[in-house]
């Protein structure tokens, strides 16, 4: 049985993130913020496609740099 997670906040922020490699920048929206098994959770959605990232941070600023290293790996970003 799947428990539901709680969400604590909910947000829409935007956040750019600027990729020194490929003169890039894209753009993070945060859709949620929760808490699933006692860990905080961060959904990002990146503007202008269908991309949602779901990572597992203490803060905002660790699910960014979370979410770009996520990125990196599926070859949405160039390292």
């Amino acid at each position: 049985m799947m428990k539901r997670a709680k969400i604590i906040a909910r947000e829409y922020s935007n956040y750019l993130v600027n990729c020194l490699s490929t003169k890039k920048t894209i753009e993070l929206d945060l859709i949620e913020e929760y808490v699933y098994r006692g860990e905080s959770r961060f959904r990002f959605k990146v503007r202008g496609t269908n991309l949602i990232v779901n990572v597992r941070a203490g803060d905002v600023n660790e699910a960014i740099e979370k979410a770009i290293e996520v990125l990196k790996r599926v070859g949405y970003i160039s390292s």
